[in-house]
């Protein structure tokens, strides 16, 4: 699976990524539903309903001891994760985000998860994982240096099955202080037909221009 679109010219294949196909990918969670505000010395974990197309429960653990909080104000859009330092005996030294929809859901249709990340600090890894009933996927682990989207190809866990019970997100600090903003987490389809419909078009108008 490529979440890329295909454009055919006169030497043959040529495959361009097309932020058209991306931006139609479905919302895991755009955190516009929900708020809580966990930190060190209160509450670690929230559970929210949302309402999406795929999943619709967004479990949220914090790591546990330490100087971290994580923030979802009410309609702000974005979760906000700030971390000083981390004591090593907590629950754990990462950010978990879990999704899941009372059963499981199905990924068939798209190629990976694309995280949008905003005005990240410090240094930090993405880890990324699905959970099946009988064959659990591999986690993939992205560098997070830096602002942007990120895209983890659901190839690349080496699942075998694409109807997961959950899906596993977790932010680990690798260098202290780390903060970012994320903007929201959506899935790539796979090109579909209003891609190849653009790459028939511009095909076509290649052809009238000679």
């Amino acid at each position: 699976m490529k979440a890329t679109c295909r454009v055919i010219l006169l030497m043959g294949l040529v495959t361009i990524p097309n932020p058209a196909c991306r931006a139609a990918g479905n919302l895991i969670d755009s955190f516009s539903e929900g708020s809580f505000s966990l930190f060190d010395d209160g509450d670690w974990t929230n559970r929210s309903r949302i309402n999406g197309p795929i999943v619709d429960v967004r479990h949220v653990t914090g790591p546990g001891l330490g100087d971290w909080r994580a923030l979802l104000a009410p309609g702000s859009g974005y979760l906000d994760y700030d971390v000083q330092a981390i004591v090593p005996e907590g629950r754990g030294i990462a950010l978990e985000l879990r999704y899941t929809s009372g059963g499981a859901f199905n990924l068939a249709d798209y190629d990976a998860l694309l995280l949008d990340f905003v005005g990240v600090s410090g240094s930090g890894r993405l880890k990324v994982s699905l959970d099946f009933l009988l064959d659990p996927g591999a986690v993939v682990e992205v560098p997070l240096t830096s602002s942007g989207a990120l895209e983890v190809s659901f190839d690349s866990m080496g699942v075998t099955s694409q109807t997961p019970f959950a899906l596993r997100i977790s932010i680990v600090p690798d260098s202290l202080p780390f903060s970012f903003r994320l903007n929201e987490i959506s899935v790539v389809p796979e090109p579909g037909t209003p891609c190849l419909m653009l790459a028939a078009g511009l095909h076509v108008l290649m052809r009238r221009r000679r």
